[in-house]
């Protein structure tokens, strides 16, 4: 089968403008200031690209919860569905989701990330904000995925949206945008490395507001 490349539409939305706000000064950045002074942030979705046309796969995304509070964190849910016969998709669980390792982090701007929701533990953070305790140190695993296997239906992975401890400021109020590549295979016992049928970026964007 000849291999057919599709490139979603990924245009990003620019990063909304900071009023009235207080707390950290970013180098250089003279007396911008990037934090309201308020950990609780309301999201929703931006907008979401869509799936080729004649694409065997559809993804989306919904937000299961937004607001993040001292005792909830925002979660965002994404659904994969096989629209045809068995085949392997490189969208798996674990390990292997999308927006999982270097990917979780948002790419346009940077400053917040997904996380499994499974893996996280809200112990392991800064007080009651949403953001990592990388005090012993943090970083991406490296390791390649299988494609899995679906024979029908749907697989929904759910994240939890943090804050990247890596950018200065907290959850600044903005658009932030994840894509990443998705590969379709024909054959279900596809394996790593395999020259996908079909692929595609897809991608979503969030707006992250401070809550009235």
């Amino acid at each position: 089968m000849k291999r057919r490349r599709y490139l979603a539409a990924a245009g990003a939305a620019g990063l909304a403008g900071l009023a009235g706000c207080k707390g950290d000064v970013a180098p250089g950045a003279g007396r911008h200031l990037l934090g309201p002074d308020t950990d609780r942030r309301q999201v929703a979705l931006a907008s979401v690209n869509a799936t080729p046309d004649d694409s065997p796969v559809d993804i989306d995304v919904a937000v299961a919860e937004p607001l993040a509070t001292a005792d909830q964190p925002v979660r965002i849910a994404v659904t994969t569905t096989n629209q045809g016969p068995e085949r392997a998709i490189s969208v798996a669980e674990g390990g292997c989701c999308l927006f999982n390792r270097e990917k979780g982090g948002s790419d346009d701007p940077g400053g917040l990330r997904l996380y499994l929701a499974e893996s996280t533990d809200h112990e392991d953070r800064r007080g009651d904000r949403w953001v990592p305790d990388a005090s012993g140190g943090r970083g991406d695993a490296l390791y390649g995925c299988n494609p899995r296997r679906y024979a029908g239906g749907s697989l929904t992975n759910e994240y939890e949206l943090w804050d990247d401890y890596a950018v200065r400021g907290y959850f600044r109020p903005g658009a932030y945008r994840w894509s990443e590549a998705v590969q379709v295979y024909d054959d279900p016992r596809a394996g790593f490395g395999g020259d996908p049928d079909v692929e595609f970026v897809w991608g979503f964007s969030l707006d992250v507001t401070v809550p009235e």
